[in-house]
């Protein structure tokens, strides 16, 4: 495993009884990294995090933060790790800043300056000094987040927090985190909203029955047979015919008078003058990157161990 790594996991394993809920899972995670953890209901996600997080404990395996075991840093309070677990509950009658001084009181070293630089940072100076009973679910959000940033974590763990935000605040969750990730914050995220993590992330890990079926980096995400391309044409089926005949290393889908083309260093502009010799109407051309949505549904229907 890498030295420089934040997260180590090797070969981590949970079971529930006899059956296995984390099947042998390894993975490395650096500084600077916005890491996506995707997969359907019961894949595991909640699980591993709390593994993660020393709230479960490991049937096999080791996990390790900053080259630490958990079991050592998880021993006393005051750890530097900051998580959001879900939906986060505050006491309704005490205000943002008594949370704030609240958590703080775990560690020795953070500041009212500390306090004020994550009042701001998560937007939350106007109403810091209100009761969270007058919070939206939106400051709510973002008061877990000031509180899990307290103490300048190196490690960053948020599961689904985006739930219950509105357009606006999930975009003032990603600019922070977007943020963070530059100061050499590692981070991971557990979210549904698959259109979201492919904006955010710069590493897609994607669990089903409890393994890792595939670790996407950014440069994977950005492969070039993600990138597909849609013409709409008069004569689809000759169309068909005609493009596979020139084009190796191509794949079409017919959709009505639509075709979907995948493959890696797609030709569009001779593939256009192609169907255009041949006599056939090209109505539009649409050049699209594939959502990471559709990218999961497919591994998902072509995974089924």
């Amino acid at each position: 495993m890498a030295e420089n790594a934040v997260l180590q996991l090797d070969n981590v394993s949970r079971y529930h009884g006899s059956r296995m809920v984390i099947d042998h899972c390894s993975c490395d995670l650096y500084p600077g990294e916005i890491v996506g953890l995707v997969g359907p209901n019961g894949s595991g996600k909640s699980t591993l995090i709390k593994l993660i997080l020393g709230l479960f404990h490991l049937s096999e395996g080791s996990i390790r933060i900053q080259n630490k075991d958990i079991s050592e840093i998880f021993r006393k309070p005051g750890n530097r790790v900051g998580a959001i677990l879900e939906d986060p509950t505050h006491y309704e009658y005490m205000s943002g800043l008594d949370h704030l001084m609240m958590t703080a009181r775990l560690y020795p070293d953070v500041s009212l300056e500390r306090i004020r630089e994550v009042t701001d940072m998560t937007g939350l100076k106007s109403c810091i000094r209100n009761k969270v009973s007058s919070y939206t679910t939106g400051q709510k959000h973002m008061l877990a987040l000031a509180q899990a940033l307290l103490p300048k974590p190196k490690l960053l763990i948020l599961d689904e927090p985006t739930n219950g935000l509105d357009p606006v605040g999930i975009r003032e969750l990603r600019e922070i985190l977007k943020k963070l990730a530059q100061e050499g914050v590692c981070i991971m995220v557990s979210s549904h909203i698959l259109s979201e993590m492919d904006m955010l992330c710069s590493r897609i890990i994607i669990m089903k029955n409890g393994r890792f079926i595939a670790d996407l980096s950014s440069h994977e995400l950005l492969d070039p047979n993600r990138v597909r391309v849609r013409i709409r044409v008069g004569q689809p089926e000759q169309a068909v015919e005609i493009l596979e005949s020139l084009f190796d290393d191509i794949s079409i889908r017919q959709e009505n008078d639509e075709l979907v083309i995948t493959g890696e260093n797609l030709q569009v502009p001779q593939m256009n003058r192609t169907l255009i010799f041949n006599e056939i109407d090209v109505y539009e051309i649409a050049i699209n990157r594939e959502p990471l949505e559709e990218y999961f549904l497919e591994l998902m229907q072509e995974d089924k161990s």
